[in-house]
């Protein structure tokens, strides 16, 4: 930089003027004894004139002269002990200016310049003034001083600095235009350094205030270690260390320009107070001002990034980048607010953290403390060796890459999201309560042994491989989402959910255990275990999926364990401890192992099987609709097990040692042996069943509800005394009552065989005696002579329900009637039926000498007659039935009652009569021998000739032991729907059964009317036609459509019937009654 200023211009005019005076240069000595010493008065130099432009000066040693006005000289020789003052003036050197050791060139205020070199070995410099260097300036030796002042101090180009003395700056702004080759000492004040040369500047080892780097072109190089007191700033051109330190006390502020950080060399940033450094790229750099290093921009260190004495570098908001190595030493801290820190190789006993930015940590050994933010990452992706602690905020996420692995030595506290990619050894994991640990992507990786919040695995696809590395406990869920997750012999412990979705994703159960535990509420969906112990405490345990232990489950604590809707199989042994317990909604559960409970064991609805010994000490609860409980071994209830649902069942296919209380509401399926020493309740809907396919022994004292008997070909023993209360039914087997006693005070039905011992006896009343007809209804009255049937019902002395059984009642007339007694023989109606009646009605009659016993009740005059039953086995079951018994007076009468129905009144009819037959029990005994029994159709086989007719009649046997033929279809339609019931007989078979009356119209059927005669009849009972006046009539009777409701009769069958009173009025007549009332031939017909 070439420099004009006032002050030269100054010069020049003087210059000018004492061109004009003086003829040549001359060199000038300043010799004077005069007291002022001035510089500017002619007569104090040996040159006759004041020195101007081309005179030499030379100051005698200990001579001092001061300006009174501007000077301008050339060059010379300031001698030792000399001073030149200049005060305010302005003083000009333009040659080569000696000033020599001890020798001083000052002012206060004005302005030095040298235009020539200055070979300065004394003491050159201003208060505030400004000075200029047009040439070499050499301050050379010890006592060499330049005192820069305050003013504006400029080494132009040209002026080449040579310092080997002393440069005092004080507080001057000093501009370098040219090199700096040495550098001695400066004292740097205030003051500010600013290098603005275009060409190849150095920077010796001094130390300065501020210093700036404005160059216009090539680059200002270090030739030493250098320190700046004050601010480094770059604002133009190139600035390289070199090779060399460089210390700053100050900020760094590049604006613009260059800085090369070169391979060597640090930067220091070892100030006093807070520093500042406002962008830059460096390669090695050390922070330790014991204070505060703000970034104010991203701070990038390539190489080495010292932080020490307890110094703090926060980037706030900017980044800091170190693709070097990072050392933090015990103290120091390395921060940011929400800027990225991103380092390579971190040593640290010191801290690293950030309040909401991310930290990005290639590989690091850490002694100190690492703290994530409450945002963005803390990322690990080499290898990370933690010998003291980490700290991850909630709202961060801790990640371990697929390239690192973390070595946990010290300790890690954990509130948010931890990814592990890579690999992860832990020491002391402190998971708190926002903390998520996931394990992912596609490496094998070993779960450390420690404490989780919430652990997931989700791996990059079903085959890549997670492994425990020990006892795993979960405080909160655990979800498996991928991978494959192998848990050897380690044990997992877990308060909260543990999750398998989907299903396919692989747990390899090995022989651990998994215990849920915990006072909060928990799920299992798609579970897989080897051991499960399930130990909430008030708390519940609920299995959302289809779940398999294929070793032991243990339920423990006060808590729930509910299976809900799912199936459970337990291969192993199951334990269910006092105030624990298991439950399921509708769930199907299986026991393969043995089961001990000393807890709750139940269900609402579902079903539960155990394959093996199961002992019950507490409570069991077999559950309700559609239940099924079934114990396929030896099972021991010292507890209690209640049944309360009456639609729910136990099946016991192993033994049954009950020495609890075993409440029943439901079915009890007893299919081996059943120890009964406790106490057996069976409530109002217990179904008691021994079905099993081995003789069976059934407890003494038991009272059940209802006890059914299935077991076909083996037998039911009982051992003592018992009662079925409800129902009791033998549907197979053997019913061995022995000695005993058995009371049915139910319903009874045997329907294969029940034997007593010599002294053994059923209690079950009989049902019903009544007196009744062939069919089984009962007369209230009876005209006699007359027949009549006993039947009975008492299904207990259905003892073999494949053969008919028999028993006796006893028929009496009162004394009114005579006091004849008769005892009756009455067989089963059927195999297997529980109804008794006589095979052949029993006559009453008014004909006779009255003879107990001789096989007919005779009365002399209207009275009662009595059936009365008494249980040969149990006196206490005794039935009677009463019957009215009149006598027909002579050719009225006839035949008794049978059957209600409405009435239009008396009919005044006189019913066809009853006949004393002597052959008729012969023909009862005939049917009997040919297995052919009453109320049976019969006809001949069809011979195939289509011109015969003798095999199509079919015959009704009725019970006068005659075939009854049906003289057209419409009659026999009115009795029956189809053929279905028809047996064909042989002809022989035929011929041996005499013909009796024909069929008569079904009570109420259709009506009819003879061919000859235009009358409609309704059909009444016993064959009693009565005519029904009006059309009104017959349709109140037969609705709108009565007239398709008349079939016509061949008048040879006009003897068949007789005929009642006529019908006028249907009052409450009931055409439905009337057809109900006759429900056999052979009472219409009154056989």
């Amino acid at each position: 930089m070439n420099k004009f200023s006032f002050s030269s211009f100054v010069f020049i005019v003087m210059g000018l003027f004492f061109f004009a005076g003086t003829a040549k240069a001359a060199t000038c000595l300043f010799a004077t004894t005069e007291p002022t010493n001035d510089w500017n008065t002619a007569a104090n130099w040996d040159c006759g004139h004041v020195p101007t432009l081309g005179d030499s000066i030379n100051i005698p040693g200990s001579t001092t002269t001061n300006l009174s006005a501007n000077g301008w000289t050339g060059g010379g020789t300031i001698n030792a002990g000399s001073i030149i003052n200049a005060g305010s003036y302005d003083l000009r050197f333009d040659g080569t200016l000696f000033v020599i050791a001890g020798s001083v060139v000052t002012s206060t205020s004005g302005n030095l310049d040298f235009i020539g070199s200055l070979q300065n070995g004394g003491s050159v410099g201003t208060e505030s003034g400004d000075m200029w260097f047009d040439a070499t300036t050499s301050n050379v030796g010890a006592g060499a001083v330049i005192d820069f002042g305050s003013g504006m101090v400029t080494f132009y180009d040209g002026a080449v600095i040579e310092n080997t003395g002393t440069f005092n700056a004080g507080s001057a702004d000093v501009h370098v235009y040219d090199d700096w080759t040495s550098g001695g000492v400066v004292n740097p004040g205030t003051s500010k350094f600013t290098f603005e040369g275009s060409g190849q500047q150095h920077l010796p080892g001094v130390v300065l205030n501020d210093v700036e780097v404005s160059k216009g072109g090539g680059t200002l190089y270090m030739t030493g270690t250098a320190t700046t007191t004050g601010d480094v700033i770059l604002t133009l051109g190139m600035f390289t260390l070199d090779g060399y330190d460089l210390h700053v006390g100050g900020d760094w502020i590049q604006t613009a320009g260059s800085f090369n950080a070169g391979s060597s060399g640090m930067v220091y940033f070892d100030g006093t107070g807070s520093q500042t450094i406002y962008g830059g790229t460096f390669y090695n750099v050390s922070i330790s001002n014991n204070n505060t290093v703000l970034p104010i921009s991203t701070l990038t260190v390539n190489n080495l990034l010292y932080v020490d004495n307890s110094t703090t570098l926060d980037s706030a908001t900017s980044s800091i980048q170190v693709p070097g190595t990072l050392v933090i030493y015990s103290g120091s801290t390395v921060t940011s607010t929400s800027g990225y820190l991103i380092m390579n190789n971190v040593t640290s006993s010191g801290a690293i953290g950030t309040d909401t930015g991310s930290i990005y940590i290639t590989s690091s050994t850490n002694n100190g403390t690492i703290i994530s933010g409450s945002a963005g990452v803390l990322e690990f992706s080499a290898t990370t060796t933690n010998n003291n602690f980490i700290k991850h905020l909630n709202g961060a996420t801790l990640s371990v890459t697929s390239t690192a692995t973390l070595i946990d030595n010290g300790s890690i506290w954990s509130d948010g999201l931890f990814k592990v990619l890579g690999q992860w050894t832990s020491n002391n994991f402190s998971a708190q309560l926002n903390s998520e640990v996931q394990f992912l992507g596609s490496l094998r990786q070993t779960i450390p042994n420690t404490h989780y919040q919430k652990l997931t695995i989700n791996k990059t696809s079903s085959s890549d491989i997670v492994d425990f590395g020990g006892l795993i406990d979960v405080l909160k869920d655990f979800y498996l989402q991928s991978g494959t997750c192998n848990t050897g012999s380690n044990n997992m412990t877990i308060s909260g959910n543990w999750i398998r979705e989907p299903v396919g994703t692989v747990y390899n159960y090995g022989m651990g255990t998994v215990q849920v535990y915990g006072t909060t509420d928990s799920s299992i969906i798609n579970g897989l275990f080897y051991n499960l112990i399930v130990g909430k405490t008030g708390a519940t345990v609920t299995n959302y999926s289809n779940l398999t232990v294929y070793g032991d489950v243990t339920s423990t604590g006060s808590g729930v364990f509910n299976l809900a809707t799912s199936t459970f199989d337990v291969i192993g042994n199951t334990v269910v401890e006092s105030g624990a317990t298991v439950t399921s909604t509708s769930a199907t559960l299986s026991f393969t192992g043995s089961v001990t409970s000393t807890g709750n064991i139940g269900t609402l609805s579902g079903s539960m099987a155990f394959y093996s010994t199961f002992v019950n000490n507490g409570q069991f609860d077999p559950g309700s609709s559609g239940s099924t409980i079934t114990y396929n071994a030896t099972t021991t209830n010292n507890g209690t097990i209640n049944q309360v649902v009456a639609t729910s069942r136990i099946v016991f296919n192993g033994d049954f040692i009950n020495n609890g209380t075993l409440n029943s509401n439901g079915i009890l399926e007893i299919k081996k042996g059943w120890n009964n020493v406790g106490v057996f309740n069976a409530l109002g809907s217990n179904q008691t069943i021994f079905n099993g396919v081995v003789d069976q022994v059934i407890p003494a004292d038991l009272e059940m509800n209802s006890l059914q008997i299935d077991k076909s070909g083996f037998m039911a023993t009982l051992s003592g005394n018992a009662t079925a209360t409800i129902a009791f039914i033998n549907t197979a087997g053997t019913y061995a009552v022995g000695d005993n006693i058995f009371t049915a005070s139910g319903s009874y039905d045997n329907n294969d065989l029940v034997t007593l011992g010599a002294s053994g006896v059923i209690k079950h009343d009989s049902e019903s005696t009544k007196i009744t007809n062939s069919s089984g209804t009962e007369l209230p009255s009876l005209s006699v002579p007359g027949y009549f049937y006993v039947t009975v019902q008492d299904d207990d002395h259905n003892y073999d329900a494949g053969a008919i059984e028999t028993l006796n009642v006893s028929m009496s007339a009162n004394a009114a009637a005579g006091s004849d007694i008769e005892t009756m023989n009455l067989s089963e109606t059927g195999v297997d039926t529980g109804v008794f009646r006589n095979t052949v009605s029993y006559l009453a009659t008014n004909v006779g000498t009255i003879v107990p016993g001789d096989g007919k009740i005779t009365i002399n005059a209207a009275g009662v007659g009595t059936a009365t039953y008494a249980d040969d086995l149990d006196a206490e079951d005794t039935n009677s039935d009463t019957i009215s018994l009149t006598i027909i007076s002579s050719g009225g009468g006839g035949g008794g009652g049978g059957g209600g129905g409405g009435s239009l009144g008396p009919v005044g009819t006189t019913y066809q009569t009853y006949t004393v037959d002597p052959d008729r029990d012969k023909r009862l005994a005939y049917l009997e021998s040919q297995g052919i029994v009453i109320h049976s159709l019969v006809k001949l086989a069809d011979d195939g000739n289509l011109d015969t007719q003798e095999d199509s009649a079919v015959y009704y046997i009725g019970v006068d032991g005659k075939r009854h033929a049906f003289p057209n279809s419409k009659i026999f339609f009115t009795w029956y729907e189809n053929f279905g019931g028809v047996i064909v007989i042989t002809a022989d078979q035929m011929a041996g059964i005499p013909l009796g009356t024909n069929v008569r119209y079904k009570p109420g059927v259709r009506m009819v009317k003879f061919i000859t005669d235009p009358k409609v009849y309704l059909v009444d009972k016993r064959g009693v036609l009565r005519w029904v006046m009006t059309q009104e009539l017959a349709e109140q009777l037969y609705g709108s459509d009565w007239n398709i409701m008349i079939d016509d009769l061949s008048d040879a069958f006009y003897t068949s019937y007789v005929f009642g009173l006529d019908i006028d009025s249907i009052g409450g007549y009931r055409i439905s009654d009337l057809i109900l009332s006759e429900d056999y031939i052979s009472d219409n017909l009154g056989l």
